[in-house]
């Protein structure tokens, strides 16, 4: 295998689509407001004769305020993504205990003297906030979902950028994406694998719009199948294989099964009609542990022991267990001299410094635009 292209959430960024970030002003910090504006205008909208239904989103409303109350007063990095993973603990049963009684927990709520005060908080009654929690996470899940599909007027830029940049990836090896649309999908398959750790759809949305077929893990029927024994395709097919390590807008639970829905002109899944979205938020506890993601991290372990070349683009590594894929990866191959080429396209200056025991990155200090491509053609061609 050639090259593994890994995609982090400054690849789409240049679409307009939320992405994270410790300034106050990014993208998924400015939805914690937006959200609750959008929830005020749900109350202000129902009238006292469905007295009921006003004082359940009154209740949501209550439960998201007090949420952004705690986190803020000691979450350095509050963001929908934060909130996202309190919604999701509160909203199975016992997953209080689940975080309460982690040790680490209990020996911080100890040291200050809070166990007391927090074992009879457990005591309570939890039922009334679990179901509040439920009703609020599918309100909120559906609000950042539309946020990551791509507005109609950026499509054009997404299989332009995304064009190039195969463009570029491909010409190394002297192949040409002609070829992959002429039907010879060994051309790429063969050459590359596509990791991405966004929920949005920006790749599938290229691919279609140049008919270029690739498997993400999507079987007939709607049927969703992530694991290595029962989708071979993915891991070891011919056609542009792309990972999604965090799922998918399109991905959700339905009767027990792994579902999708297709990627129209929009996307459109009834939450009343499914059993939850297939995601992963950053801040939640990981799932790489866990089908159906298992098999996936598994792969990008063992891809990047072979691959030639890694291209990454707006990826921080800021998750701890991703980055040591990396960094362990290559210091392996270093004491067996085989270490791989390492492009990174990223505005942030100081990624280096995340990366400390990668000795030789190639750096385009840019977001992913054309300029950063053309960049990571003239260091390629320089090598």
């Amino acid at each position: 295998m050639s090259c593994i292209i890994f995609v982090g959430a400054g690849a789409s960024k240049s679409f307009d689509i939320p992405t994270g970030g410790k300034a106050a002003e990014s993208p998924m910090r400015e939805l914690v407001d937006e959200f609750r504006k959008h929830l005020l205008i749900l109350y202000s909208s129902i009238d006292f004769s469905r007295y009921k239904e006003k004082e359940e989103l009154g209740d949501e409303l209550k439960l998201y305020d007090d949420i952004l109350k705690h986190l803020g007063e000691g979450y350095p990095q509050l963001d929908i993504e934060a909130i996202f993973s309190v919604l999701n603990d509160l909203s199975y049963e016992n997953g209080y205990a689940s975080r309460l009684y982690h040790p680490t927990v209990l020996y911080i709520l100890n040291d200050s003297y809070q166990m007391s005060s927090i074992k009879s908080w457990m005591s309570l009654n939890l039922k009334k906030k679990q179901e509040i929690a439920k009703r609020l996470k599918i309100k909120l899940e559906q609000f950042y979902l539309d946020k990551l599909y791509p507005h109609e007027n950026k499509k054009s830029e997404i299989v332009k950028l995304y064009e190039d940049f195969f463009t570029v990836i491909l010409a190394k090896h002297g192949h040409h994406l002609n070829e992959v649309r002429d039907g010879n999908n060994r051309v790429f398959g063969n050459y590359c694998t596509i990791f991405t750790t966004n929920n949005d759809p920006c790749i599938e949305i290229y691919c279609k719009a140049k008919n270029m077929q690739y498997v993400n893990g999507q079987l007939s029927d709607g049927v969703l199948d992530l694991t290595k024994r029962g989708n071979k395709e993915l891991f070891e097919g011919s056609k542009c294989r792309i990972l999604k390590l965090h799922g998918s807008v399109n991905w959700y639970y339905k009767d027990g099964r792994m579902k999708y829905a297709p990627i129209d002109e929009e996307i459109k899944i009834d939450p009343k009609k499914i059993q939850g979205h297939l995601l992963v938020y950053p801040a939640q506890e990981k799932f790489m542990h866990q089908d159906p993601f298992l098999d996936m991290f598994v792969f990008l372990r063992d891809t990047l022991f072979m691959a030639q070349e890694w291209f990454i683009i707006g990826y921080s590594f800021s998750d701890r267990e991703i980055k040591d894929f990396f960094v362990n990866a290559y210091q392996q191959r270093k004491k067996e001299g085989r270490t791989p080429g390492v492009y990174i396209i990223d505005p942030n200056p100081n990624i280096k410094d995340k990366l400390k025991e990668i000795d030789d990155i190639k750096v385009i200090t840019n977001t992913f635009n054309e300029n950063a491509i053309q960049e990571l053609k003239e260091k390629i061609d320089s090598k």
